[in-house]
Order: C-alpha cells, then sequence, then structure tokens
C-alpha cells in the first residue's frame, strides 16, 4: 500500500469511528485491528479518549494492540504449551510434561 491508498484509509476509519452508529464504529475498529496500519494510531488512541462505548473502547484497544497475533507466534517462541492437561485433577494452571 503506498502513501496515498494509507492516507486514504486512515481517513475512511476516522470518519467510521465519527459515525453515530455504535455498529459502523465497533466494525470499523475491528478491520484496524485486523489490517493494522502504522498510520492508524493516532487516529484510534484520539477515538479511544473520548469512545462512550465500552465494547467500541475495548475493540478499539485490540486494534492498537496490533489485532490478531501471527500464525507463526508460538513456533517463533519454541514453547510446545499445553502439552497435555488432565481432564479433572483439580490442579488448575499445573503443566504435565
Amino acid at each position: 500500500m503506498d502513501a496515498m491508498d494509507s492516507q486514504m484509509a486512515t481517513r475512511q476509519l476516522v470518519a467510521a469511528l465519527e459515525s453515530t452508529d455504535v455498529s459502523v464504529r465497533l466494525t470499523a475498529a475491528l478491520k484496524a485491528g485486523s489490517r493494522p496500519l502504522p498510520d492508524y494510531v493516532e487516529a484510534l488512541v484520539e477515538r479511544c479518549a473520548i469512545e462512550p462505548d465500552f465494547f467500541v473502547r475495548d475493540m478499539l484497544s485490540w486494534a492498537l494492540r496490533g489485532g490478531p497475533p501471527p500464525a507463526s507466534s508460538r513456533k517463533q517462541s519454541g514453547d510446545d504449551w499445553p502439552r497435555t492437561w488432565p481432564r479433572s485433577s483439580g490442579a488448575v494452571g499445573v503443566r504435565f510434561a
């Protein structure tokens, strides 16, 4: 995406986040987090500060964290947790090798 497309996408995001319709704002935040662009950060932070709806604010904060984790994040960490969990041992949160 070039600079012109990025600016256009940011303007569209801002317009959607200013909508009076909560579902439009929620969808905009979801889209921003699903395909995050560095240009979105300022618009997301500004909206998060004034957004009256809890669910939209929650989605805005999720979008600011960068959206969904990369599919390879687990492989990069080198951790194959959890290996095996007992069905009912009473040991909550215990990792078994």
